[in-house]
C-alpha cells in the first residue's frame, strides 16, 4: 500500500505498472495482482483510471469505420494486424518492404531501357 513517505522512485514504478496494465502488456498473473492492488489501493486505482482516460482517445479510430479507413491509409500493417486476418498482415509487409520497392524500381528501369533500345533501333529483333 502507498504511504505518505513513499519515495519518488516508487511513484514512478506505479506509473509504469499502471501504464503497462492499461496497455495490456503484462502477463496474466501480473494483471491479476494489479487488479487486486487496485481494489485495496484507491490512489493506485486513480493512477490506472488516469492512464485509461489519457489513452481512451486512441480507441476511437477502431470504433469509427471512417476513422479506421483513414488510419489504415497511414498505417496499413498496424491496422491489418489489429483488425484483420493474419494473411492481410503478411501481404501488408510486402508493400512496406524497401527491398520490394527497390526490386520494382530496378525492373522498371530495365524495362524502360529495353523499350527505348528497341524503339531507337539499337537492338533489333
Amino acid at each position: 500500500m502507498t504511504t505518505p513517505n513513499q519515495s519518488e522512485s516508487d511513484r514512478s514504478r506505479d506509473q509504469v505498472l499502471a501504464g503497462e496494465y492499461v496497455l495490456g502488456v503484462l502477463p496474466p498473473e501480473a494483471r491479476r495482482g494489479i487488479e487486486k492492488r487496485m481494489a485495496r489501493d484507491p490512489s493506485f486505482a486513480a493512477t490506472v483510471r488516469r492512464w485509461e482516460d489519457n489513452l481512451s482517445d486512441y480507441d476511437e479510430p477502431y470504433n469509427d469505420p471512417k476513422a479506421r479507413l483513414r488510419l489504415q491509409a497511414h498505417f496499413p500493417v498496424l491496422v491489418s494486424k489489429r483488425s484483420f486476418s493474419r494473411e492481410l498482415a503478411v501481404a501488408g509487409r510486402c508493400w512496406n518492404s524497401i527491398s520490394f520497392w527497390r526490386a520494382m524500381c530496378v525492373m522498371l528501369v530495365f524495362g524502360i531501357v529495353t523499350y527505348a533500345a528497341f524503339q531507337s533501333g539499337w537492338l533489333a529483333l
